[in-house]
């Protein structure tokens, strides 16, 4: 029988990776870095969310008309730079991160991607890690004090708002749900790895005798 290689067993995003890191061994040497001090991949996240939101709040055409404002960026900054303790205190990140959020919104004209980014990934975190029920609670209270604040703008006179409010809720909803799958995700694979081999061959095992008894009467009939 022909031998088979371990390389033709693996999947094509292990071989893709494992070739990415016998070429660039400096991006091996960061990804090894990161997976054992998560600490390190969430500084590198702050400080990339940070510079993201920072680069849409210089560039954005409501800020031509005249330097960006200290305020505007300590607020944006307040959204980003928490992110880097998400792991440890993920509640509380999210508490400051929209309290941030929810000022800027509130300030005068707004970037949907300045305000939302911290936000949604404060958000995946809490609802990866915490209990559904309480997760939800949280985006409902998130996206309602949002869309409030957004919906005052729209009254007095903000148009832009109207484009905000759609990302925004967007966000909000795309990370919850992400999350929440990931936790779901986490659950189901501690659930398989607790029960013995045995019991889930048998659970197999019983479901085919089933679905043969269920089909024995049909194809014995004359």
């Amino acid at each position: 029988m022909p031998q088979v290689s371990q390389d033709h067993i693996m999947s094509g995003g292990e071989r893709d990776v494992r070739g990415l890191g016998r070429s660039f061994p400096t991006w091996r040497r960061v990804s090894d870095v990161t997976r054992d001090k998560p600490i390190i991949a969430d500084l590198l996240l702050a400080a990339g969310v940070a510079a993201v939101s920072l680069g849409v709040l210089v560039g954005s055409p409501e800020r031509s008309h005249g330097p960006v404002s200290r305020t505007a960026v300590m607020l944006v900054l307040l959204q980003t730079l928490p992110l880097a303790a998400r792991r440890r205190w993920p509640l509380a990140v999210l508490a400051v991160v929209e309290v941030a959020s929810a000022l800027y919104l509130a300030s005068g004209p707004q970037e949907s991607v300045t305000t939302s980014l911290g936000v949604a990934v404060a958000l995946y975190t809490v609802a990866s890690c915490t209990e559904r029920r309480l997760s939800l609670r949280l985006a409902g209270l998130v996206a309602g004090l949002n869309a409030l604040i957004l919906l005052v703008n729209i009254v007095l006179g903000r148009p832009q708002s109207v484009a905000s409010l759609f990302v925004v809720t967007a966000l909000v909803v795309g990370s919850w749900s992400l999350g929440d799958n990931m936790r779901s995700g986490r659950a189901a694979s501690r659930e398989s790895r607790r029960k013995p081999p045995g019991a889930r061959w048998k659970r197999s095992a019983r479901a085919s005798r089933a679905s043969c008894t269920m089909w024995l009467p049909i194809t014995s009939a004359p």
